[in-house]
């Protein structure tokens, strides 16, 4: 009588850390505060891995009732960024969205950006969106011992 066991050892292992949420107008707040620093770390990624959601309230603190357009890119990046830049993928969507999570590599959020949904933001709102990472099953070997460092840069945008 002989047993086996089979099972699937993924060499594949990044990290993200030191996720950073900055505001670039005086008149909008991240859960509260100027900058937010999410105090979390994600080790041992392999392909395949979606992270657990980190919540971003994002509240109009202006004076006026002055209507916001907001939009979100990758302001900071750090320790071997290039090498996880075009396999990571980050999303951010507005919490209760029906819509799934639209993930674009690391690189598009540093160069393009995006154009939150939910419309403007006005005096007194706040916004919750939920900031994802993930690693496609398809990813290699070669993000091994990556990390990537980076903070995410809110814009907000008076619109007529």
């Amino acid at each position: 009588m002989s047993a086996s066991a089979a099972y699937a050892w993924f060499s594949s292992q990044g990290k993200v850390r030191g996720i950073g949420v900055s505001v670039g107008s005086s008149g909008l707040l991240i859960n509260g505060v100027n900058e937010w620093t999410a105090g979390v770390s994600f080790n041992n990624i392999v392909p395949g891995w979606t992270s657990d959601p980190i919540l971003t309230v994002v509240q109009n603190v202006s004076d006026g009732s002055v209507p916001l357009q907001l939009k979100a890119k990758i302001l900071f990046t750090g320790t071997d960024f290039q090498l996880l830049a075009g396999t990571m993928l980050m999303a951010i969507e507005e919490v209760g969205s029906l819509e799934a999570p639209d993930f674009q590599t690391l690189t598009w959020w540093s160069e393009t950006g995006k154009v939150l949904s939910g419309g403007n933001l006005v005096q007194g709102e706040e916004r919750s969106y939920n900031l994802l990472f993930k690693l496609p099953t398809e990813s290699s070997d070669d993000i091994q011992s990556s990390v990537v460092d980076l903070s995410v840069l809110l814009t907000g945008t008076q619109v007529q």
